[in-house]
Formats: structure tokens, C-alpha cells, sequence
């Protein structure tokens, strides 16, 4: 039998409002005996709030965690989603929020999220600096930005005061990255990395720049950037090198599996990578790499979020930084005398 809110009150003798408070957690004005009652009520009918037609209705506790991505996929397997999806999903509850995952890739998905829920605020994961602006204006509730750079260009444009950013320090761990080989004398050390512009501000571009900045400061011009499409039909320019830092431990992963299909010696390349997933230490050799605390960063952005939420001001754009910690294993030991 489906029970209503207006079917408990009447069962408990009390008004819709009562039932709606002790639902909500509201306890100021309810007796212990009440909300026993009303508790006990709810548990015999097995009721559930229909939370689409309550976020519709006004009072919305939804929050959109949205990815984006430029192809129509976005693979929710991989562990870096994975992770701070756990990281949200988790404080969420916590907070009697409710989270709804979703994949963005233009702007019209933004405007048809919209169409069907109200949220109460939003998570925005890996958005490119070009697209931050479509985000601001389409979407009308309090935002966060986990892992997106915005450009000093874009920053005057944005006038609202509800918008946060969480990242993390990946130019100074790229600097830290780089200068973890340097200093076991290697001297010939490349970039990997997924497609990036080096004008356009990401976290990839954020990386480069860390690399390339350690490699200038210990006086070294020579640099090569190979990116994951091109990689593998360059196989033997890229162990030729004698380090490589890598933008993230699933590249980095793939290449250790092409390195040992090729029979080349890990003991040829030093490897350093970023995300410091579990399969890391798992795999041989053992895969340095940054931990970038992706749930923390999860559970920081829904903090922030909901101080912004219940009406707190952001007065500034500059982000909230989780700071990632080396775990230097097999993969860099590599060490030149």
C-alpha cells in the first residue's frame, strides 16, 4: 500500500508540517514521543519522499556532480572519477544531500539537466577554462570546480559570488616530479601526456609548465613532449630518454605494459607519474607517483559547496588547494653517476 505525507499525519494525528519536519530532520518543535510515532509510521509503510517532485516543487537537496568531457562517453570507470565520486557521494549523504551524476559535453546539456530537476547546488569536475563561462551563466545554483584552471582573461567576466574552486598544487608536484629525477642524474627527461594547448590553463598545461620550469632552473633547454595517441609508434625515442613524467599513472600504466611487451628494461627509464592510484604499487616495478587525495578533494568540494548553499560570500576565485605527497617507488630508481 502507498502511503502519502498526508496519510501519515492523519495516521499520527498531527499536521502534514510535523510529518515534514520530522522527515527533514527538523526536530526543534517535535516531541520525542512525535516523532517516535511518525518515525514508527513511516517504517510500517515503507515510505519514501519522492525526491524528484520535492526539488521540483521549491526545496531542492540535490546536488548535480557533473564531468566533463568532450566526446558523447565519458567513462565513469576510470579511477580518477571513480574516486572523487566516492569522496562526494559519501559527504553528501552526510549532510542529507542527495547526489545525481552527470556527463557534460556542450552547453545543452547543461540547459536540459535543468529542464527536470531543481539542484540545490553543482560540482563541476575537469571543465576547460573556455567552457567555464557557459557553466556560470547556464547554471543558476551555487558552483564548485574541482580540477579547472581559469585563465586571467575569464576571472573579470565572472561576477558571482557563489563559485568555488578546488585543485590541486600540479605545478609545484610537477616541479617536484621532475626534480625527483634530476636529482639522481638524469638529465634527458620527457613529458607524457594526454592532448593539451600550452596556452589554454588546465591542470594538464599546469604539469607541463611545472616540468618545464624545474628542467630551465637546473639549466636544462632540452625538452620533448609525447602525448597518449602517438606514444606507442614512438616507443623507442621515448625509452630512449633516460626519465619521464608522466600526467597521470593510467598513461603511465599503458606505457610500463608497452615497455614490457617490447622486453625493454624498466631499469632503462625512470617513471613518475600523478594520481597514485591503488593499482600502482600493485603492478612491477611499482609505479612512483603524486598522491592527489581525489576524495578529499570530493569531500572538500561539498563543504565549500554547501557553505555556499546556506549563503556564504566568495569573495575571491583563488582555489582551495589539497596538496598532493610523493610515494617514490621502483619505477624512478633509476639513478645515473
Amino acid at each position: 500500500m502507498k502511503i502519502t505525507m498526508n496519510d501519515i499525519a492523519k495516521k499520527a494525528g498531527v499536521s502534514v508540517m510535523t510529518v515534514s519536519n520530522v522527515i527533514n530532520n527538523n526536530h526543534n518543535k517535535v516531541s520525542l514521543k512525535t516523532i517516535k510515532k511518525i518515525n514508527k509510521i513511516i517504517e510500517e509503510y515503507d515510505y519514501s519522499v519522492n525526491m524528484n517532485a520535492k526539488a521540483l516543487s521549491g526545496t531542492s537537496h540535490l546536488i548535480g556532480l557533473l564531468y566533463f568531457g568532450k566526446s558523447p562517453d565519458y567513462n565513469f570507470s576510470d579511477p580518477f572519477a571513480a574516486e572523487i565520486m566516492n569522496g562526494v557521494v559519501l559527504h553528501t549523504k552526510k549532510t542529507n544531500m542527495f547526489t545525481l551524476v552527470h556527463h557534460i559535453s556542450n552547453r545543452n546539456d547543461l540547459i536540459e539537466i535543468q529542464k527536470n530537476w531543481k539542484f540545490a547546488g553543482f560540482i563541476a569536475v575537469g571543465f576547460q577554462s573556455d567552457f567555464i563561462s557557459d557553466v556560470i551563466n547556464y547554471c543558476n545554483s551555487p558552483i564548485v570546480f574541482i580540477d579547472t584552471l581559469v585563465s586571467e582573461e575569464i576571472k573579470p567576466l565572472i561576477e558571482r559570488k557563489d563559485v568555488k574552486f578546488v585543485n590541486n598544487n600540479d605545478y609545484e608536484l610537477a616541479k617536484e616530479a621532475t626534480a625527483h629525477l634530476l636529482k639522481k642524474g638524469l638529465k634527458k627527461i620527457a613529458f607524457l601526456s594526454y592532448e593539451f594547448e600550452e596556452n589554454l590553463p588546465s591542470v594538464i598545461q599546469q604539469r607541463y609548465l611545472g616540468y618545464r620550469s624545474s628542467l630551465s632552473e637546473n639549466h636544462i633547454e632540452d625538452y620533448k613532449v609525447f602525448t597518449a595517441n602517438e606514444y606507442e609508434n614512438n616507443l623507442d625515442e621515448l625509452t630512449s630518454f633516460d626519465g619521464i613524467v608522466v600526467t597521470a599513472d593510467v598513461l603511465a600504466l599503458n606505457l610500463i605494459k608497452q615497455m614490457r611487451n617490447k622486453k625493454i628494461d624498466h631499469r632503462d627509464l625512470s617513471v613518475i607519474s600523478f594520481d597514485n592510484l591503488t593499482y600502482s604499487e600493485m603492478v612491477e616495478p611499482g609505479l612512483s607517483s603524486f598522491e592527489l587525495n581525489h576524495k578529499i578533494k570530493g569531500e572538500v568540494a561539498v563543504e565549500n559547496l554547501i557553505s555556499l548553499i546556506n549563503g556564504e560570500i566568495s569573495l575571491n576565485y583563488e582555489p582551495v588547494i589539497v596538496k598532493g605527497e610523493l610515494f617514490a617507488r621502483i619505477s624512478s630508481n633509476k639513478v645515473v653517476s
